[in-house]
């Protein structure tokens, strides 16, 4: 894996890429959030546009009353898990299938459960909210064994602070964008982390600290993981025998990318 100077301009490069659709992101969230349109108090509108006494300034609800009804039918809809599988003449292989289909159905359903003990919404609430207010959704999906016990580790991601890079067969990396204090990144990883210089001791430390997940492809293959706060590594890069990137995500097909 590179060092972590190399991924930082590797994701600064990939954000003014993408600045256009976060743009858009940001804008749409203002509006879920009945944020107020700046446009309006700007110079540009003032000189542009003559202003009238009588003018009363209306922001409706409209956009979070349907997005939110949006939400709660999708929220509230059965999950459907359908599995299709080729048959050889003569045999039949609904049993197969319907062990696989409640396989996975356990799968989320476990899932779920790790969410709620990190305080996190369902899976499916996750992604139905990213997906009708991002236009995006994005998780990362890990399956391994602690013990005796199978971890099914799904965790949703805001497509807002996802970065990636693209290659002929899917993804060669992603990074993603959290916040944490100092105290809590310590406690978690053991590592010190300084928010400020130590050559800069008159600046204020920040109450908070971004931290990066990266996964990355490998010339030989495999798949490697590191995550860093600054320039120190929380979680050294390590690789792992993996087929494919455990970071999957797709736009929605009535929204912009």
């Amino acid at each position: 894996m590179e060092d972590i100077a190399t991924i930082k301009e590797a994701i600064k490069g990939k954000l003014d890429d993408f600045k256009d659709r976060f743009t858009r992101m940001d804008e749409d969230f203002d509006r879920w959030a009945l944020k107020s349109p700046a446009l309006r108090g700007s110079a540009e509108y003032k000189t542009s546009v003559k202003s009238r006494d009588t003018e009363i300034k209306v922001i409706t609800n409209a956009p979070r009353t349907f997005g939110d009804s949006v939400q709660s039918i999708l929220s509230s809809s059965d999950r459907q898990i359908h599995i299709r599988m080729a048959e050889a003449e003569g045999k039949d292989l609904r049993e197969e299938i319907g062990k696989l289909e409640r396989l996975l159905e356990y799968s989320f359903e476990k899932a779920d459960e790790r969410l709620a003990r990190l305080l996190l919404p369902p899976f499916k609430d996750c992604e139905v909210w990213y997906s009708l207010f991002r236009g995006w959704v994005s998780a990362r999906i890990l399956i391994y064994k602690d013990g005796n016990d199978v971890i099914f580790d799904f965790l949703p991601l805001d497509p807002r602070w996802l970065t990636f890079q693209t290659g002929a067969n899917g993804l060669l990396w992603s990074a993603y964008t959290t916040s944490h204090s100092p105290e809590e990144l310590e406690d978690e990883y053991g590592k010190e982390v300084r928010p400020i210089p130590w050559y800069k001791p008159w600046l204020k430390p920040a109450k908070s600290c971004d931290v990066i997940d990266y996964w990355y492809k490998e010339g030989n293959g495999k798949i490697s993981n590191g995550i860093f706060c600054g320039d120190v590594w929380l979680k050294e890069p390590e690789e792992y025998e993996m087929k494919s990137m455990p970071v999957l995500l797709a736009p929605v097909p009535t929204r912009p990318p």
